[in-house]
């Protein structure tokens, strides 16, 4: 069973590495990274912490922490799903196949994908059709930027395969759009 969950990474390394056979677990901790070879490419995880549960197929990075359980170093995926960071990543694999099904978020959440970055507390992913979906929290909504484009809102809807992004305030507040005032935004001067 262990050999599972050792066929869908390609290198584990870590301070201490546990394995248990009977269930086909793996828990790896202390500077921990893997690199997973998935038909739709590599992806390689940078964490505190990764387990790998087979029975549900899951891989769990988690940050690092201090003594007072403040983060001190994100989790990073980073892969054909994008560059993510954030406090927890949970990565679900399709049943038989070294495919990802999902990915889920959480805290403090910023993604890198299609050239564009997006950050809020909760992101979902779902490979089956391309689709992110991130929120806030409370008072926090998310911020999307692209090239000189800044969007901010309540939730975010970003599909990876085109460049079609929805951004809602969900009623409570409305969305906004701002254009930057850097130098790589300014037109041309006229000749």
């Amino acid at each position: 069973a262990a050999q599972a969950a050792l066929e869908q990474l390609a290198s584990v390394r870590a301070n201490v590495i546990d394995v248990d056979d009977a269930k086909g677990d793996l828990v790896a901790s202390g500077n921990a990274r893997s690199t997973i070879a998935m038909e739709g490419g590599t992806s390689i995880a940078q964490a505190s912490r990764i387990r790998y549960v087979d029975a549900s197929r899951t891989m769990n990075y988690t940050s690092a922490t201090d003594a007072k359980g403040a983060v001190t170093q994100q989790a990073r995926l980073s892969g054909p799903q994008g560059d993510l960071q954030a406090d927890r990543i949970d990565v679900v694999l399709r049943e038989g196949a070294r495919q990802m099904d999902r990915l889920e978020a959480a805290g403090r959440v910023s993604l890198k994908v299609t050239g564009r970055t997006a950050t809020g507390e909760k992101l979902t992913y779902a490979d089956a059709d391309g689709q992110y979906v991130m929120s806030g929290s409370g008072t926090t909504g998310i911020r999307i930027v692209d090239g000189c484009r800044e969007t901010v809102g309540r939730t975010l809807i970003l599909y990876k395969t085109s460049d079609r992004v929805i951004v809602d305030g969900n009623e409570e507040a409305r969305t906004r759009t701002t254009s930057g005032s850097g130098s790589a935004c300014s037109p041309a001067p006229a000749r």
